[in-house]
């Protein structure tokens, strides 16, 4: 048993170095302070290792990462469980990069006190580049309807825990198919570009556009509800109708009158994401039903 033990130390030993050149790891105490980290961590960061002792993980951050996904993360974590997920971080050159990290806490084996955490690292950037690249609308370079769909699912998921309020907007163009049957579709393709690109330069960071199939948009109006999202919806149907006729004109010399018909609808307790989407979807129809080049909130 003794000789078994001494191996067993041995390999350890052995192991070590290999594991601090290849494996992107970092340990901290109970409060998150860096006490340790890999060689492999710092040719990941571009950090020196004196330049991370005694800091917290939060100077690797990404500006633009939810602050939500830290706090789920130290919501785990300081439960005595073992945290997986995805982070966006920035290297010390300005450059992003995206890790999945598994951390976990430590505990004393002499007392079993809890005495810190380990985070081991897996670069996962291209993983997530191939990942974005199939989530793009190939004709519009908007999200897709599956990007969409994974965003919605972590909305509803706020909406639930922390009661963060969001609209959707189901847009529509008003008679496409006439205007493709005449015109053809190469510059219909043109028109669905266009009404992306002047949507895009109306709406916040915070907010998520994607194609939803043919001529339909779905938009996620973040921290707002209908009733406020109802002054957003008026302002890009407005844009539209000004900006659509004058760009066929200018560069496909049509004369034409373009409008959009909108749906508006704000996510409730008992929802679940198949039940909004219907709403959002039958308060479209309403407003094509109601005369079209309108919105209607349901």
């Amino acid at each position: 048993m003794n000789k078994m033990l001494k191996e067993n130390q041995s390999f350890c030993t052995n192991m070590q170095p290999i594991f601090n050149e290849h494996i992107i790891y970092s340990m901290t105490d109970n409060d998150g302070i860096i006490t340790n980290v890999s060689n492999a961590f710092c040719k990941e960061t571009g950090y020196k290792r004196k330049e991370m002792i005694g800091k917290t993980h939060s100077f690797l951050r990404a500006p633009d990462f939810p602050d939500k996904a830290y706090d789920d993360l130290w919501e785990t974590i300081t439960k005595g469980k073992t945290w997986k997920g995805q982070i966006n971080n920035i290297r010390k050159n300005g450059e992003s990069y995206w890790i999945y990290s598994i951390i976990q806490p430590i505990f004393d084996n002499a007392n079993g006190n809890h005495i810190g955490y380990i985070a081991i690292r897996q670069n996962i950037t291209k993983e997530k580049q191939s990942e974005e690249l199939s989530m793009i609308d190939e004709l519009t370079g908007i999200y897709n309807r599956r990007k969409f769909n994974i965003e919605l699912n972590s909305f509803l998921i706020n909406f639930y825990r922390y009661n963060d309020q969001f609209s959707i907007v189901m847009i529509d163009i008003d008679y496409f198919k006439n205007f493709n049957d005449e015109y053809g579709h190469l510059i219909g393709d043109e028109v669905l570009k266009r009404m992306c690109y002047v949507i895009e330069k109306n709406i916040r960071e915070g907010d998520l556009f994607s194609r939803w199939g043919g001529e339909e948009f779905v938009l996620i109006l973040n921290k707002i509800d209908k009733k406020l999202a109802i002054k957003t919806c008026k302002k890009l149907l407005e844009k539209l109708r000004l900006d659509l006729p004058y760009f066929i004109h200018d560069n496909f010399f049509i004369k034409t009158v373009f409008t959009c018909s909108m749906g508006v609808t704000s996510p409730e307790r008992s929802d679940c994401k198949d039940s909004l989407l219907s709403r959002a979807d039958s308060a479209m129809y309403l407003a094509k039903d109601n005369g079209r080049n309108r919105i209607e909130i349901l």
